[in-house]
């Protein structure tokens, strides 16, 4: 069981007080206890943070001899904490020591960077080079732009300048948007001044291959130079249809719609009756990018033009997938279902089958066909049996028969999908009906399986792990808890994809040890704290044995899948905000799995990824006192405005959880589009339309952590 316990919290607070009050003698002496080894690195951390390297260089001095739990992250943090100082002597010597003790291990490739970036400080280039050379030949854990422009100045500064041309070239060609791009061409440029006979000449692939990579870098008037170049220096390229689309693309992604489109007109006008395919493909790409951009008119008319007119090619199964979407988000139902009930019998095989029959069904219902949904969904389900949509599929077939007065068919289905998938959302959906129909539900099938200690767990993957993992696993998971202990979880996760990385040099060789070695890197992810891949590694198991493909399973997955922490402030919280505290754990795990400093890419920070700005506005409003955006990162602080913010959410929307689990994703504002101000519309029904993926998946993921976080963990109900 995955839980903080109140104890635990005591134990850290007793640890923390220990230090604050530690005398000043203490604070250069070696510590005794685990207790206060634990507390002096995590101020040597701390220290690093801030940039007081010299005092890290102490405190990392006094563990080096004496934390033996972790003597290799010692020594490699003093390492970097002597290159914070300037100390770069001293850093070599360190991690030249490292190498000695500590070979093959996962921080090899930090070592090395480390290794080389101190031997250019100390005017060794010719030492450093090599190193750099290593790291880029092989898989490794420094970024590819990093090695490349470190190669090419230190190769500068030896006067390699073959060397040096090779690796700004290969820095601009495979990764323009780095960050130190601009000078790296300024490098490259005075090199080939000097030395015009070492200038690079692109080969045809190379050429068109770097305008590829600048189109999806979004670098789009560099892409659309080069595409011009190769245009001009490549005519009778077999590539060249390639390019031409290539540059309409990059064109109208640069906003120059008018000369995108001009150059769409001639390419249709040249290949039309030549070579349709072209032809339908430079009208496809203007047509996405009207759609793209909410031009939903002129995109039609577009995909209209390549359904008749170049009815032969491969674009027409794109045209009439967007033709459905485009009549389906204008409410033409009975149009969206024609084009995706063609998408879906014309391309049986075809990347949108499965998702076409679906849609079809789905607009059948929506225009009240019945008849027509029931069939395009059973036909979708009997060819995709066990596909991204089979539980979508059944609940609304469910629906269907509903509507076309069907009730036993539909008492049927919804007892199906209830065996089959017994804790999915639509199982939410389909027990609401049954009870509405007055009809039993059926039991969950019991789930079978232990969950066993982690160390009775490691004991047992002797035979399904290759005897090289099986010697090291013991150190490297000891050591990844420690480094949890520190609140070091990168590093900790790091040592965990080390050996998993390790193991997955010899193939599992059959399906039952495949999820058996899941299993155990599943819960060796989660005994660090690092619940989503947990998560990501047990779900393709409950997968397996739910589709029935894989043998009887030993270990149940249910706390895996559902982990829990921070009980005791969530239902604080909750409990101020009257909230179901599962449904507060429902949140937390979509959106951080419970870790604390998740940071998302538009910035949510914490355990219910909290926007700085909201963050502000709601701590203001329920009285937080010197409040600051950092913490956001503290659990108590995050779930205290979480809690208050889906609060004020469900108040907004008088208590419609759909509509406030989709503001909170969403914004409230975005809600206003799919949420209709009066209609008949069912809440389901609605999320169906969310028009944001993400969205539409977040709000019925919530609504099934909360039921299931209910139904795995009994003793808090």
């Amino acid at each position: 069981m995955i839980i903080v316990k109140k104890s635990s919290v005591l134990r850290i607070v007793a640890v923390l007080l220990l230090f604050t009050f530690l005398p000043m003698s203490a604070l250069t002496a070696a510590p005794r206890s685990l207790a206060e080894k634990r507390v002096r690195f995590a101020e040597g951390i701390a220290q690093l943070d801030q940039k007081a390297f010299l005092q890290a260089v102490q405190t990392f001095q006094t563990l080096a001899s004496d934390y033996r739990e972790l003597p290799d992250y010692t020594r490699f943090f003093l390492a970097k904490a002597y290159v914070g100082a300037k100390q770069y002597q001293d850093a070599l010597t360190e991690l030249q020591a490292f190498r000695a003790a500590f070979p093959n291990h996962p921080l090899q490739d930090d070592v090395l960077w480390l290794m080389a970036n101190a031997l250019v400080e100390l005017k060794r280039e010719a030492d450093a080079l090599p190193l750099y050379q290593e790291l880029v030949a092989r898989p490794s854990n420094i970024a590819k732009g990093d090695l490349l422009y470190k190669i090419g100045v230190t190769a500068a500064a030896l006067n390699q300048s073959q060397i040096a041309v090779e690796a700004f070239q290969a820095l601009l060609t495979t990764v323009p948007a780095y960050v130190q791009a601009k000078d790296a061409q300024t490098r490259l440029q005075a090199i080939l001044t000097a030395h015009p006979e070492l200038t690079p000449v692109m080969s045809e692939d190379a050429q068109l291959n770097y305008a590829n990579t600048l189109l999806v870098a979004k670098l789009y008037a560099a892409a659309i130079a080069q595409y011009q170049a190769f245009l001009q220096r490549y005519p009778a390229s077999p590539r060249l249809p390639e390019a031409q689309i290539a540059l309409v693309d990059a064109t109208l992604r640069a906003g120059k719609q008018k000369e995108g489109t001009d150059m769409v007109a001639t390419l249709v006008k040249q290949f039309g009756t030549t070579n349709p395919e072209i032809a339908a493909k430079a009208l496809y790409t203007l047509g996405a990018a009207h759609w793209n951009a909410d031009r939903n008119d002129e995109a039609q008319r577009v995909m209209e033009r390549i359904i008749t007119q170049f009815n032969a090619t491969t674009s027409r199964e794109n045209a009439l997938y967007v033709s459905g979407r485009i009549a389906q988000s204008n409410s033409s139902y009975l149009a969206a279902a024609k084009f995706y009930r063609a998408l879906a019998e014309q391309y049986p095989n075809g990347a949108f089958a499965e998702e076409a029959f679906w849609r079809a069904g789905w607009s059948y219902y929506q225009a009240q066909d019945y008849l027509q949904a029931a069939q395009m969904f059973s036909q979708g389900l009997t060819a995709f049996p066990a596909n991204s949509y089979s539980e979508d599929g059944q609940y609304w077939l469910g629906r269907a028969h509903e509507g076309a007065n069907a009730t036993s068919e539909a008492v049927r289905v919804y007892q199906q999908l209830l065996q089959y998938s017994p804790y999915g959302y639509y199982a939410l959906q389909a027990k609401e009906r049954l009870a509405l129909l007055r009809q039993p539900t059926p039991q969950p099938p019991t789930r079978q399986g232990t969950s066993p200690e982690l160390s009775d767990v490691v004991k047992q993957t002797g035979t399904f792990l290759p005897p090289e993992v099986l010697q090291a696993l013991p150190p490297h998971v000891n050591t990844a808890i420690e480094l949890r202990a520190v609140n070091q979880i990168e590093y900790a996760r790091r040592e965990i994809t080390w050996l998993q990385a390790k193991a997955d040099q010899t193939p599992p060789p059959d399906e039952q040890t495949r999820l058996l070695r899941l299993y155990l890197f599943s819960r060796l992810y989660a005994q660090i704290g690092d619940y989503l891949t947990g998560i990501q590694l047990a779900t393709p198991i409950e997968s397996a044995l739910r589709k029935g493909t894989a043998a009887p399973f030993p270990y149940d997955l249910t706390r895996l899948l559902y982990p829990l922490e921070y009980w005791e402030l969530i239902t604080t919280y909750a409990a101020q905000n009257s909230l179901d505290p599962f449904f507060v754990a429902g949140i937390i795990r979509q959106e951080s799995a419970f870790n604390p400093k998740a940071l998302s890419s538009a910035n949510a920070r914490g355990l219910m990824q909290v926007i700085p700005e909201t963050g502000r506005r709601v701590a203001k409003r329920i009285g937080l006192k010197n409040y600051t955006t950092a913490q956001l990162y503290d659990p108590a602080v995050n779930i205290q405005i979480g809690t208050a913010y889906i609060a004020e959410l469900l108040k907004r929307f008088q208590g419609n959880q759909f509509r406030a689990i989709a503001a909170y994703n969403a914004g409230p504002q975005n809600t206003d589009k799919w949420w209709p101000a009066q209609g008949a519309y069912q809440n389901e029904e609605i999320v169906e339309n969310i028009s944001f993926r993400a969205t539409k998946s977040y709000v019925k993921q919530v609504l099934r952590n909360q039921a299931n976080y209910r139904e795995f963990y009994p003793e808090y109900r």
